[in-house]
């Protein structure tokens, strides 16, 4: 189980960087108003993309330098 700090919004707002770290190591951090839970901070996880399907096409892997919509005219970069 994660580790909790519970801390009032005063205080937090004075002193950002301990409670910001304190997340970033993994930490839950809950912002409390009049004792009340306010607010937490909590690690943002990166989700790994899900591999593409075998034969999908990858929309973002085109040329840049290729148009894409057929009657485009490079030399005007206008549709014909």
């Amino acid at each position: 189980m994660p580790t909790l700090t519970r801390v009032a919004t005063a205080k937090f707002k004075y002193n950002m960087r301990p409670y910001i770290q304190k997340a970033k190591a993994g930490e839950e951090v809950i912002v409390t108003c009049s004792g009340r839970d306010e607010f937490r901070i909590v690690p943002v996880t990166q989700a790994k993309p899900e591999p593409l399907p075998k034969g999908a096409v990858d929309w973002h892997s085109a040329d840049a330098d290729e148009p894409v919509f057929e009657g485009w005219d490079k030399n005007n970069e206008s549709l014909a």
